[in-house]
């Protein structure tokens, strides 16, 4: 999404992914020359493990040991190679495999997980408001400006494509919708992908791919003229640099 967002817009757009809010502001580059605005995006499953901001984030940025930051940043270079990862993932799925469930007829895929991590999402919605609320206050304090983007399970979009022995683990997906109408009265800045996917799941794009859970290509533009619709309010038409943090 941040390189097609960037070639859209013409703006600066880093990509900081995997990462979180801490990660961010305890980052020195990010510390000596802010972006105009940070997009925080989260899967919908696991918005309830957003993090809270860390206390100590000024300390981090008193005491820094560049020594020990080059040896760190070499070794996460090394584990980030793509066959690396590619091999540790086969393992690890071989040791804990999946729960997914396969429709018949399409052979659509999903995953058992994304269901049950609805309750935890219920059940935490009051961190996990407050959680981003501090995102928000933090960041506008530093001359910020915050989105926050959260990207609707595939369980939730297609969820009448579930098979129905599964069904009966939750009701219909509803923490997204009260999560983005709650945002949205605190005047927090979030993209609704819930209801514009919702619209093109309706007119028979798809959204997902068939045998994984991720979005596919369609979900990504769909999103990224949401931002840009977003980046084009008065708010913040100005920006020249984002930073894009997924998780």
């Amino acid at each position: 999404l941040s390189s097609v967002l960037m070639q859209k817009t013409g703006l600066n757009v880093y990509s900081l992914a995997p990462a979180n809010i801490n990660i961010f502001l305890s980052d020195k580059r990010f510390v000596d020359n802010p972006p105009k605005i940070v997009i925080i995006e989260s899967i919908e499953r696991n918005i309830h493990t957003l993090p809270k901001i860390s206390d100590d984030i000024a300390i981090k940025h008193k005491f820094r040991f560049p020594v020990i930051e080059e040896s760190t940043e070499r070794l996460d270079s090394i584990f980030k190679l793509s066959l690396f990862r590619f091999y540790i993932s086969k393992l690890t799925e071989q040791l804990t495999p999946r729960e997914l469930m396969i429709t018949n007829g399409t052979r659509m895929l999903f995953s058992r997980a994304s269901l049950n991590n609805h309750i935890l999402n219920m059940n935490s919605i009051n961190d996990t408001l407050q959680t981003i609320n501090d995102y928000d206050t933090y960041l506008r304090q530093k001359g910020i400006e915050f989105v926050f983007l959260p990207l609707p399970n595939k369980e939730n979009i297609y969820f009448d494509d579930i098979p129905q022995e599964y069904k009966n683990i939750k009701e219909e997906p509803c923490f997204l919708d009260e999560l983005i109408k709650i945002l949205n009265e605190n005047n927090i800045t979030v993209i609704n992908t819930l209801d514009t996917f919702r619209e093109y799941r309706d007119n028979n794009v798809t959204l997902y791919h068939l045998d994984d859970t991720h979005w596919n290509q369609n979900a990504i533009n769909i999103t990224m003229d949401l931002i840009i619709e977003e980046i084009n309010t008065s708010k913040v038409k100005t920006a020249q640099e984002i930073t894009y943090m997924g998780t």
